[in-house]
């Protein structure tokens, strides 16, 4: 059975949910039945990780589209048929060293895409999220100085607020076992200023045909701060109530007052205050630097003195 020959390997809250329905209009290109199957970072292991909340729960909001089996791997692509090309979009591979060495035994000439956001834009959403969903009981600086203490305690990936940023380190352990041929690096930047020469890229990267326009208006994830968090699980969530309202005889009547509910409980993110990016831009300046010298450009997000 087919499984993917091209993987979308992160980086978190860096638009590969923009990204993936993007290629997903494609008629040669296919997915795997749920994005982020995780199953090169997994594969083998008990989960979920540790967390904040119980393992019911985290399971539920973080691993409940995780496989950890070759078989069930196999099964999300059951659907494929003659499609050129047949991508895997879990951001979990870039930050897991055995994620790519994985890749590299199963899937030797895969074609992989990074998508990079400058990295402390990348750590708040990131923090939002988690916040977005009752998963970080901690204020950002006690979060980002607990990190390693979780680490330690085998919290999963989704608090690794800094360490995930550091994109340099991550993508040399791609290039030591593939081809750089093999690879694309986007920045999120480019992305969002260019879709449409950004997805003509791709396409010629995949070898599928780049005279395709994909319909780039709408942006995957857009985060928001829950005025009330049960609130909000059960209007993304789907419980047997809320599964029953989505009838389509009760559409007309339960949607009005179920997005009016959603308009009423979305908040803006707070923004992020200057001393906390200041100091966050310090900590990855290293970092950035070392990104620069491995791809050969000045990134968009740092400021060059003439």
């Amino acid at each position: 059975m087919r499984t993917a020959d091209f993987f979308i390997i992160g980086a978190a809250k860096s638009g590969t949910t923009s990204l993936q329905s993007y290629l997903k209009q494609h008629h040669q290109i296919a997915f795997s039945k749920n994005k982020e199957p995780n199953y090169y970072a997994y594969a083998g292991q008990q989960l979920p990780e540790n967390g904040p909340v119980s393992s019911s729960k985290l399971f539920k909001l973080r691993y409940s589209n995780c496989v950890t089996s070759s078989s069930a791997y196999e099964m999300q692509f059951s659907h494929v048929t003659n499609e050129l090309a047949v991508g895997d979009a879990s951001v979990r591979y870039l930050y897991y060293p055995r994620a790519a060495k994985h890749i590299a035994t199963d899937v030797p000439n895969a074609k992989l895409i990074a998508v990079l956001r400058e990295p402390v834009s990348r750590l708040y959403s990131h923090y939002c999220m988690n916040k977005q969903f009752n998963l970080e009981p901690l204020e950002l600086r006690d979060a980002i100085d607990a990190e390693q203490q979780r680490i330690d305690k085998q919290w999963g990936w989704d608090w690794h607020y800094t360490n995930i940023g550091k994109y340099a380190q991550q993508l040399k352990v791609y290039l030591k076992l593939f081809p750089a041929e093999q690879i694309k690096i986007v920045l999120y930047d480019d992305f969002v200023a260019q879709p449409a020469s950004v997805m003509r890229d791709i396409y010629q990267f995949l070898d599928v045909d780049d005279t395709f326009v994909a319909d780039t208006s709408k942006r995957g994830k857009v985060p928001y701060w829950p005025a009330n968090h049960t609130l909000d699980r059960w209007l993304t969530g789907r419980s047997a109530v809320r599964l029953f309202l989505n009838r389509r005889s009760l559409r007309w009547a339960a949607h009005p007052v179920i997005n009016l509910l959603n308009e009423w409980n979305h908040r803006p993110v707070p923004k992020l205050t200057n001393d906390d990016k200041n100091q966050l831009s310090r900590f990855f300046k290293e970092s950035n630097q070392e990104l620069e010298e491995l791809l050969g450009r000045a990134l968009p997000w740092l400021q060059h003195k003439s």
